[in-house]
């Protein structure tokens, strides 16, 4: 880590990924760790998912990226959290078939199914659905996906899964 990065504490690795620069995140990993926290407590393959940046999630995977990494925050999120929230099936797709825990449940016990239907994500929400997501999976305050759904007005959600639930 370059002295400017030390001083604002934060990490090349994760703002390559935040600027979607592929060919320096690769230059990037021969010098850092793919596994490196910034102050966030994130990994580049966290900042990844959450930014939605498919190429970068693909070149970290193939570095040894950690799929089932843990925030170490309250929230306590892996990956597939972040790319449930953004409601991204392709990326959730390349972390499942690297290993990624499809009902890994965070510090509050959201699993990716919980955070894509507070996201209104429907598609998301298929195909983790199609894929054995806990429909049922409580969090630990015995919300349901279905109950997230109605508590953030998503309706077509809950249309959704009130009919899978039937």
């Amino acid at each position: 880590m370059d002295a400017l990065h030390v001083e604002l504490n934060e990490n090349p690795l994760q703002d390559a990924v935040r600027d979607n620069e592929v060919n320096d995140l690769r230059k990037l990993l021969d010098s850092h760790p793919v596994n490196e926290t910034d102050q966030y407590e994130l990994t580049a393959l966290h900042w990844a998912c959450d930014y939605s940046h498919e190429e970068c999630v693909q070149v970290l995977l193939a570095a040894g990226a950690d799929v089932n990494a843990i925030e170490n925050t309250h929230f306590k999120r892996q990956p597939i959290h972040f790319a449930a929230l953004r409601g991204s099936v392709s990326i959730m797709k390349l972390l499942h078939a690297n290993g990624a825990d499809i009902n890994a449940k965070d510090g509050i016990g959201r699993t990716p199914l919980h955070c894509a239907a507070h996201a209104g994500a429907v598609d998301a929400i298929t195909w983790l659905l199609d894929n054995d997501a806990d429909l049922f999976a409580t969090t630990k305050d015995k919300h349901t996906a279905p109950d997230l759904a109605k508590l953030n007005c998503q309706n077509n959600v809950v249309e959704l899964l009130d009919n899978i639930s039937v």
